[in-house]
């Protein structure tokens, strides 16, 4: 993934997807990604700001710097334009960073300068409706008396992905207790990745699994409260220093892997209301026939 892209080579990138009337070459041609919010944006005319993400990279430490680049984006917000943070991420240009994205941005940097610890709210996971395979959406369980013949998606989080190939310790509240935590953990515990060498047929599996560690706990935190119905953490540490002791043993054996460090919320809403919130809104969600990555966002507007 490149992260180099100063603030002059991202503002001539917007404008040539956006001008196409002097000739110059449109988005498509450029192979611009532009995200969800971007587009609703240029398409009714809300105002526009586009921001670097050098300073993401290069122009802050960790985690000042995702800090900044999220409350940047939230005081835009608050003016009424659409902030337009520009990157180049996976050889694509992208304007418009979701949370996921600046997370990966961050990560992967935090890791480059040589930090070995990411502290974040609440990590993504597997999406709920996804099946037992996790190889298609499962788009009959969410709406079974729909006749749709929507195409087939997996909704799981880049975030779990990422920590199974970034030597880095995520500390968090858990994950967001409206994603599917069972998944999210099965997914973490056996994620393999396939991989075929160059000059060659053969196909080699890599395994990666993440270890979750419940701090001062095993019950597997969600976010908002201090459990996730039985969701376990693989081991319990109770101490800073015995989670160092578990960075400095990973770093020596120089595994490629991240791990989990999942810190109950001290301040916990009850489970009844989040479990009902969360209940009422996928019921919305089937009633009004919202799918893929929609429902998050639904899901986060109900619960909030």
């Amino acid at each position: 993934m490149m992260l180099r892209l100063r603030a002059s080579t991202a503002m001539r990138g917007l404008r040539k997807s956006t001008i196409a009337a002097t000739g110059l070459p449109t988005s498509r041609q450029l192979h611009m990604k532009i995200s969800p919010a971007v587009k609703e944006a240029l398409r009714i005319g809300t105002p526009l700001v586009a921001l670097e993400s050098t300073i993401i990279s290069h122009g802050m430490p960790f985690p000042q710097n995702y800090t900044m680049a999220t409350e940047v984006e939230a005081l835009i917000r608050e003016h009424g334009a659409c902030p337009a943070t520009i990157a180049i991420l996976d050889g694509e240009i992208c304007v418009g960073l979701s949370t996921e994205q600046l997370h990966t941005l961050a990560s992967r940097i935090a890791h480059a300068a040589g930090i070995s610890v990411f502290v974040t709210g609440g990590i993504g996971g597997v999406h709920r409706c996804v099946e037992d395979t996790m190889g298609t959406h499962a788009f009959s369980q969410c709406f079974p008396s729909s006749q749709s013949t929507m195409h087939p998606l997996v909704d799981i989080s880049t975030d779990l992905m990422e920590l199974s190939r970034t030597p880095v310790a995520v500390v968090c509240a858990g994950v967001k207790s409206i994603l599917d935590i069972p998944r999210t953990l099965e997914f973490l515990e056996t994620y393999v990745r396939v991989l075929v060498p160059y000059s060659s047929n053969v196909a080699l599996t890599l395994s990666q699994a993440v270890p979750v560690v419940g701090y001062q706990t095993r019950a597997f935190p969600a976010f908002f409260t201090t459990s996730s119905g039985g969701a376990q953490a693989h081991i319990q540490l109770n101490t800073p220093q015995e989670v160092a002791s578990l960075i400095k043993t990973s770093q020596d054996l120089n595994l490629p892997n991240g791990f989990l460090v999942a810190v109950p919320n001290p301040a916990p809403v009850d489970s009844e209301l989040i479990h009902s919130a969360i209940h009422d809104g996928l019921q919305e969600c089937r009633d009004e026939h919202i799918a893929g990555n929609a429902i998050t966002p639904f899901l986060l507007k109900r619960v909030n």
